[in-house]
C-alpha cells in the first residue's frame, strides 16, 4: 500500500479523519482484497458494487490511517472485531493504546482516533424519509420527545439527527447494540458544535462519557462520544487523501 509515515497523537488528542466516498471515484478505483478473512468474506457477500467499493475504501482508509500512527503498513495492521462488530487493535500487539471508531453516510466517512479512551462516532445524512417523533418515542425520554414536538416539522429532521448521532455514538463507544446499556436517554438537542458535554445516564446523572456534536459536511450531522479521562479532549479534523505522501 506504499510508504508509511508517522502521525503524532498526544494523550489529549481526538483526531477526526474525513474520508471522501465520492461515488464516481469509488466505482472507478480498484482496491486490493482486505487482509483479514472476516473482512474478505463480508466483501464477497456484497452484491451491490457501490456498497462493496464503499466498504473496501473505508476499511483500507482505516487501516492506512492507523498504520500511520503505528508506523506499520496498512496491510499489516491487525484487527479483531467485538461481538457487536466494533473493530479494535489486537490486544498486546502494539505499543500505542489506540482506540478508534468508524462511521459513514452519504458521501463521507469519519474515523475517530484517540489514545487510552474508548470512543464512538456516528454521522447521518439529512433525509426527509425519517419519522422524527415516532423514532424519538422509541429511544428517547418523554422530555426529549416534547422538545421535538415543539419544533416546526421542517426543523424536526435535523434535530432528531443531532439526538440520534449522539445516541448511536454513545452505544458504539461502549461496544453495545442500539438497545444495550441505558434505557431512554434524556439527551440535549442544543449541544454546541465541537463543545464537549457530559453524556447523561437514563436517570439524568452525568456519566463517565463526554459528547460533542459534529457538522462534518453539508447535509451531514454527526457526534463523537469519548470516555472521560484526566485530560480534556482536544478535537482536530484531518482530511484523508488516498495519496500517502499528503495524508500522513
Amino acid at each position: 500500500m506504499g510508504e508509511t509515515l508517522a502521525v503524532e497523537l498526544s494523550a489529549s488528542d481526538l483526531h477526526i479523519w474525513h474520508i471522501s466516498l465520492d461515488r464516481n471515484a469509488l466505482l472507478n478505483k480498484s482496491f486490493p482484497a482486505l487482509p483479514s478473512a472476516s473482512e474478505a468474506q463480508r466483501t464477497a457477500n456484497m452484491n451491490h458494487p457501490e456498497l462493496r467499493q464503499c466498504y473496501l475504501k473505508t476499511r483500507w482508509a482505516m487501516r492506512h490511517i492507523l498504520g500511520c500512527y503505528l508506523k506499520t503498513p496498512a496491510e499489516k495492521v491487525q484487527l479483531h472485531y467485538a461481538e457487536q462488530g466494533k473493530p479494535a487493535l489486537v490486544s498486546g500487539k502494539y505499543a500505542l493504546d489506540l482506540h478508534f471508531n468508524l462511521t459513514h453516510s452519504g458521501e463521507w466517512a469519519l474515523l475517530a482516533v484517540t489514545l487510552g479512551a474508548q470512543v464512538g462516532v456516528d454521522m447521518e445524512k439529512v433525509t426527509q424519509k425519517l419519522h422524527p417523533i415516532r423514532l424519538a418515542k422509541r429511544y428517547f425520554s418523554q422530555a426529549v420527545v416534547a422538545q421535538l414536538e415543539e419544533l416546526a416539522e421542517t426543523e424536526q429532521q435535523a434535530a432528531l439527527l443531532k439526538l440520534w448521532t449522539q445516541y448511536e455514538a454513545y452505544k458504539k463507544a461502549q461496544g453495545l447494540g442500539l438497545r444495550g446499556g441505558d434505557g431512554l436517554l434524556p439527551l440535549n438537542i442544543d449541544i454546541g458544535r465541537h463543545q464537549f458535554h457530559a453524556f447523561p445516564t437514563d436517570t439524568g446523572a452525568a456519566s463517565k462519557w463526554l459528547v460533542a456534536q459534529l457538522h462534518p459536511a453539508d447535509q451531514h450531522i454527526g457526534a463523537v462520544v469519548i470516555e472521560r479521562t484526566q485530560t480534556q479532549p482536544q478535537l482536530s479534523h484531518i482530511n484523508y487523501d488516498d495519496d500517502i505522501n499528503t495524508t500522513c
